[in-house]
């Protein structure tokens, strides 16, 4: 069995990316060896953060779609 999920949507983030912000950079696998090269974005704000060290991962919430107040 094969299982694959894709998601396709034309929203924006709550909070847009600077795209002169955005550089190519290597991606890396669980094995730490370089798989390729994506378009990593930088944004900076006060968004929810958890470090789960039992899964070795960190989490960043990141607001899609219009931002109630």
């Amino acid at each position: 069995m094969i299982l694959t999920n894709a998601v396709f949507c034309k929203g924006q983030w709550s909070f847009p990316f600077n795209s002169s912000l955005t550089k190519i950079e290597p991606f890396y696998n669980y094995q730490n060896q370089e798989t390729g090269k994506v378009s990593m974005m930088y944004q900076r704000g006060p968004f929810p953060y958890v470090n789960m060290q039992k899964f070795q991962s960190h989490v960043v919430e990141l607001p899609y779609g219009k931002v109630i107040h």
